[in-house]
């Protein structure tokens, strides 16, 4: 509110209550001088601190018509916050009270002269309240009560359809999405030889196989396929087995024995009591004389005798100087 200070005419204003002054015509009322300055308005003094209005008195200039009929002002719109002008029927004085309370006086007044319809809460397995949405109760839809053909596809709740569910032998190949029977869906075994099309089974779906390895059935009767050894694909394809080695005849000849020979052991891994080893010297061509030696010394050997990991050699005459071999053995 905002009072001229030249006539005392009071004005609606929505300026800020921060402002204490609009300009040299008018000033800002203080919210708590705003019902004084109306009943006194326009016949009313204004007391200033400053430029600041702190009070208003009666300038003793009304007339008596005033008196009898007050002038009102109109407002456009009105809220709870805005105030209303009501005579006081015993002393004829106006006072200001607010809109909200007048709202509810009159509300308060109302309902005690109508009766406040209520509808009926209704029972059984259809109900509303307050008139309000209605309810089915839980539980209360049977099948009778569903029309043929109508619980679609978004009706059923995820895993609500269980094997007992499904009457036998009615999920026909045309109901099964495209690429949807997963691995899981599969029982165990259910994926019988006459399931597999005829060269569908390629390499890469083969379970991986241990390193240099084939497969095979090295069994006397039909089995399963085994992943074979390359030991075990010789033994079964009858391939020789070959084994080769070096070693040294040295000169720690015993003897000779009662048969006149002189024996050594020398160390051949791998040799076995019954296999017949071929056995050559090994020379050095650089180095005739040495290779002279070796041969002397190799001619004096007679025989060979297997042993485990081992083998004993007989010369009819004791080798001065050692002896490099080579042998190899064919199982």
């Amino acid at each position: 509110m905002i009072i001229n200070k030249l006539t005392s005419s009071v004005q609606k204003s929505s300026l800020n209550r921060g402002l204490d002054t609009i300009d040299d015509v008018w000033v800002v009322v203080p919210e708590h001088l705003e019902s004084k300055v109306w009943s006194l308005s326009p016949y009313c003094n204004l007391v200033f601190d400053g430029d600041i209005l702190v009070d208003v008195t009666d300038s003793g200039k009304r007339p008596a018509a005033f008196e009898a009929n007050p002038p009102l002002q109109s407002v456009e719109t009105v809220s709870d916050s805005n105030s209303i002008v009501v005579e006081d029927d015993v002393t004829g004085k106006q006072h200001k009270t607010g809109w909200g309370s007048v709202k509810s006086f009159l509300k308060t007044y109302f309902d005690t002269l109508y009766n406040k319809y209520v509808h009926p809460n209704h029972s059984g397995d259809v109900t509303s309240v307050n008139d309000g949405v209605t309810t089915i109760a839980n539980d209360a839809v049977t099948t009778a009560k569903i029309l043929n053909a109508n619980v679609t596809v978004d009706k059923l709740a995820t895993n609500s359809v269980t094997t007992v569910k499904i009457a036998d032998n009615n999920v026909t190949t045309a109901k099964i999405l495209d690429a949807n029977v997963t691995a899981a869906k599969l029982a165990n075994n259910a994926a019988t030889t006459d399931k597999i099309n005829a060269s569908a089974v390629t390499n890469a779906k083969l379970a991986n196989m241990a390193t240099n390895t084939i497969k095979g059935n090295n069994t006397a009767s039909s089995a399963a396929p085994i992943d074979l050894s390359v030991t075990q694909a010789k033994t079964l394809l009858g391939v020789p087995t070959h084994l080769e080695g070096t070693a040294s005849i040295g000169t720690g000849w015993a003897g000779p024995n009662a048969q006149g020979y002189f024996t050594i052991a020398v160390t051949m891994t791998g040799l076995l009591a019954t296999d017949k080893p071929i056995i050559t010297r090994v020379l050095t061509v650089s180095n005739k004389a040495s290779s002279d030696l070796i041969l002397t010394a190799w001619s004096s050997v007679q025989d060979v005798v297997s042993a485990a990991n081992s083998a004993t050699f007989y010369a009819d005459a004791k080798p001065a100087v050692a002896i490099p071999i080579q042998w190899k053995v064919v199982r």
